[in-house]
């Protein structure tokens, strides 16, 4: 059997819906959207980021990877993040899955500066080392700051304001932004990209956000809908003393239950 590996166009939306309900659940409409958007309603490297694989015309194999920028306030790298896999259970152990993986690499590696792995699914992590992965240091973020809804109120103190907002616009954060990090990178948007980033289907997200003197010092992005995940965090500060006081806030004013690093 002979595994024919392309690239994901648009006429295979309906076959990679399918093939997808194994992993991301849900019907296929919902999956046909969230296909759209993420591998079709922008391209920021403006190349195509997920390969199938194909058995006699069959799709039978998805590899997706996830474009990001990332930046240290001085240069600017272009981030590919694993994120899609799935190939039919009856073509399983086969080797499609590394075959997927090493050609798609392969195919993109003059298009990015750095593959970044940020799952937090160990049951993937043997499969990534035996492709030469190797690991970079340990996920250190928060998770998850909140079980329940956080109201949209204001809370002030002194010249602070932290404002728990639906909805936030790129030119708040700009400077936030291009805050140059001794430490290392974060992630970065450009207004395209940001705009694309937060108009994701069925994601409900909010944006608490911290002044002084009318001016961002910090910012934490949450879902909503997914038990208060955090999906980005930006800091003026190299502490991160503006996201400890955001989160020191909404823990003292919100039901929340749990705190995980």
């Amino acid at each position: 059997m002979t595994l024919e590996i392309r690239e994901f166009q648009h006429n295979d939306i309906e076959q990679v819906a399918n093939l997808l309900a194994l992993l991301w659940g849900g019907d296929k409409q919902s999956n046909k959207i969230m296909l759209q958007w993420k591998y079709f309603d922008l391209k920021p490297f403006n190349i195509t980021t997920a390969y199938v694989g194909l058995d006699n015309h069959e799709i039978i194999g998805f590899r997706g990877y996830f474009p990001s920028f990332w930046g240290n306030g001085t240069s600017l790298l272009r981030v590919l993040t694993p994120s899609d896999a799935v190939v039919a259970p009856k073509f399983r152990r086969k080797g499609f899955f590394s075959s997927l993986t090493t050609y798609s690499i392969k195919a993109l590696e003059t298009y990015h500066d750095l593959f970044l792995n940020t799952s937090s699914n160990t049951q993937s992590v043997p499969g990534y080392l035996k492709l030469s992965w190797k690991k970079l240091c340990a996920r250190d973020f928060v998770y998850k700051i909140f079980k329940f809804r956080v109201s949209n109120d204001f809370y002030i103190r002194d010249s602070e304001e932290i404002m728990v907002l639906d909805s936030i616009s790129f030119e708040d954060i700009t400077h936030l932004l291009k805050v140059k990090k001794a430490t290392g990178y974060q992630q970065t948007f450009t207004k395209e990209y940001f705009e694309w980033r937060y108009n994701r289907p069925f994601r409900n997200y909010v944006f608490v956000l911290l002044t002084t003197n009318s001016s961002s010092n910090a910012l934490l992005v949450l879902e909503r809908s997914n038990q208060g995940r955090v999906l980005d965090y930006y800091d003026l500060n190299q502490n991160y003393s503006g996201i400890k006081r955001i989160i020191k806030h909404i823990r003292a004013n919100s039901s929340i239950s749990s705190l995980k690093a």
